[in-house]
């Protein structure tokens, strides 16, 4: 007995094929290009998020020390932490784990969205099968859905719906359908519920169109645009229910409430309070749009060549109506995303990832491509062919590049599994050099939502370390550094390798504690110099280079201490050579930055400190993180 196959599937089933090899090429990305997650942290701060709502929480408990356990790129309140993302992307992660058993399906669904969402694009802006065919393997092709399909971003999720919400809003103002619109605004609103920008600009984007497309008949629009927002209106308002929770108000999105700075327009920005500013300007967003545009071939099937043949296709199809939403769609994102400094962040490493918020662009220029090719297909067979090789070929070399750099990002990443493998039993990890947040440098440094996991993580060089650690004594404390500092750690063309080494924390106590600072080789000059600073103290110590130094002595007020300490704080230690002493501190070499409390009568140092070298980069010095130090060593001995 035969099956009957319904007619639609029979017309686009190409469209399924090409989903399917769309989901492969994301599947052998995740596990063979990204083994360690990618650079990206966003990615972290979302798998943190799924894990929250899978444990039946929308936020998680800070327990009563935000400062030690905030991820990155997330914000405190009321006793919880939460991320600066609304919910639509990690529901589809969470459906994903809870119908196949892993988040990683949802990367494959996303990946097949848009392979479907450029096919059915192709097929309403030409009505023509073999450019909806050809344009889908185009996006296929093009390195951006292996480079973005890999990792758990929302970009080409959110691209798939918004052709989907596109295609389904002109097609039944077309047809007459009006569930077709219903759903569309169902689409759209889900892209308003993942990245609510995204939304409203593919709502200008068809909106606009529609308007131009029956400007003389623009009444007949009232009745699909009400539709639209039906279909959008339980996202618009579960989004605003979110906001509610988190932040506290409907219209306060939790970005800006992480951090106000890290928000549209030009002027001072930042992406996180403590973290380094930028003041975004015209000029420094022109900059990087040049910058994504000049790197955006190297993601495409053909590379430049593919834009010369795009250009053709547009020089084809100029006399069409629907080129002009092909070029709508194309410049909606470059432009609409030019007041947003994200912008400017992101050009940072496009030439790694890819111009990421561009995303729909890809999709007007293979559209444009398969426009090109299937009408000189039939004249020129041969030369046509001959193009689709030399398509490849050009694709290849930035591909295979692009490619092998992000393995050897992800790569070295899984280190930082490897160094927890051997902790047993209850353990706190304190992450070292994390820039005071959660999942910055080691992207598996979550929590769950009640922080009762087994091994719970930490941020490092904060005095509630010490409380924390007498707070749980059933938990054995361990400091977890990288070998090469973060500031060396991110996405460029020639990737650090780097190990991860887990130290076991020790705390030192006594009435009073003394210090013996031990110097390095003096690098041939005479004097060898300390200085000692906490809260706005500090005192220094020299001798001639070769001697040792004399000890110092720090406590609590109303002894003998050299160095009297406040209740908590961080002791800095700076060692320096030179002619003289001011000499030898006005170039620094080594520091050590050293945890403490006071306790009742008693002083409390966390073993081992953080170390640190002062290092010239470019045209300035910095202070970066090292696991060893050969200028400087410190031993601390309980004197009291």
């Amino acid at each position: 007995m035969s099956v009957a196959i319904p007619p639609f599937l029979r017309r686009h089933w190409p469209a399924l094929v090409l989903a399917a090899l769309a989901a492969a090429v994301a599947a052998w990305a995740r596990y063979r290009i990204y083994p360690g997650l990618s650079f990206n942290r966003d990615e972290a701060v979302y798998l943190w998020q799924v894990e929250t709502l899978d444990q039946g929480f929308l936020k998680s408990t800070d327990g009563g020390r935000p400062g030690l356990f905030l991820p990155w790129l997330s914000g405190a309140r009321d006793g919880s932490l939460f991320t600066q993302y609304t919910l639509g992307w990690p529901l589809v992660l969470l459906a994903a784990k809870v119908l196949t058993g892993s988040v990683a399906s949802a990367l494959y669904a996303g990946a097949s969205l848009a392979v479907i969402g450029t096919y059915a694009f192709a097929w309403e802006v030409t009505q023509r099968r073999a450019t909806a065919i050809l344009a889908a393997t185009c996006m296929v092709a093009s390195p951006i859905v292996a480079i973005q399909g890999g990792i758990y971003l929302s970009y080409l999720f959110t691209l798939g719906l918004g052709l989907l919400f596109g295609v389904g809003l002109l097609s039944g103002i077309r047809t007459g359908r009006p569930g077709r619109v219903v759903i569309a605004g169902a689409l759209l609103g889900w892209i308003f519920f993942t990245r609510p920008y995204d939304g409203l600009l593919w709502g200008i984007t068809f909106g606009l169109y529609a308007i131009i497309a029956t400007r003389h008949q623009w009444r007949l629009l009232v009745r699909p645009f009400l539709l639209v927002a039906i279909g959008a209106t339980p996202l618009v308002l579960a989004t605003m229910a979110y906001n509610r929770s988190t932040t506290g108000a409907p219209l306060a999105f939790p970005i800006t409430a992480v951090d106000p700075l890290d928000t549209f327009g030009f002027g001072l920005r930042r992406m996180m309070p403590g973290s380094g500013s930028t003041q975004y300007s015209l000029p420094a967003g022109l900059y990087a749009l040049a910058k994504h545009a000049f790197f955006f071939p190297w993601f495409l099937l053909g590379s430049y060549l593919g834009i010369g043949v795009a250009a053709a296709g547009l020089w084809r199809a100029r006399h069409r109506q629907t080129t002009l939403l092909i070029v709508m769609m194309g410049l909606m994102f470059p432009l609409g995303y030019l007041p947003f400094w994200g912008t400017w962040v992101s050009g940072q490493f496009t030439r790694v990832s890819g111009p990421i918020y561009y995303l729909p662009l890809y999709t007007s220029i293979v559209v444009l491509i398969a426009i090109a090719l299937v009408e000189w297909y039939p004249r020129h067979h041969a030369g046509v062919s001959a193009l689709g090789v030399a398509l490849v070929l050009a694709t290849l070399p930035p591909a295979i590049s692009r490619l092998h750099i992000n393995n050897h990002l992800s790569t070295p990443q899984q280190a930082w599994l490897r160094s927890v493998e051997a902790i047993d039993g209850p353990a706190i990890v304190f992450v070292g050099d994390t820039k005071g947040h959660l999942l910055f440098l080691n992207p598996f440094s979550a929590n769950g939502p009640q922080l009762n996991d087994r091994i719970l993580y930490a941020v490092d060089q904060r005095p509630d370390m010490l409380d924390l650690i007498a707070d749980e004594p059933d938990r054995r404390p361990y400091l977890q550094w990288a070998s090469a500092s973060q500031e060396d750690l991110g996405p460029k063309e020639k990737p650090v390798s780097f190990d991860v080494v887990l130290e076991p924390v020790t705390v030192a106590r006594g009435a009073t504690l003394d210090l013996q600072v031990t110097a390095g080789d003096p690098h041939g000059e005479s004097v060898v110099a300390i200085e000692v600073r906490v809260d706005g103290q500090s005192i220094r110590r020299h001798a001639p280079a070769g001697t040792p130094l004399p000890p110092l002595t720090i406590g609590p007020p109303g002894g003998t201490a050299d160095l009297i300490l406040p209740p908590r704080g961080v002791l800095v230690i700076t060692l320096g050579y030179g002619a003289t002493e001011e000499a030898a501190l006005t170039s620094p070499r080594a520091q050590h930055r050293m945890v403490f409390r006071r306790v009742g009568s008693e002083v409390e140092v966390l073993v081992p400190a953080n170390r640190f070298v002062y290092e010239k980069l470019l045209d300035r010095s910095e202070w970066r993180h090292r696991l060893i130090t050969p200028d400087l060593a410190v031993a601390i001995t309980p004197s009291g």
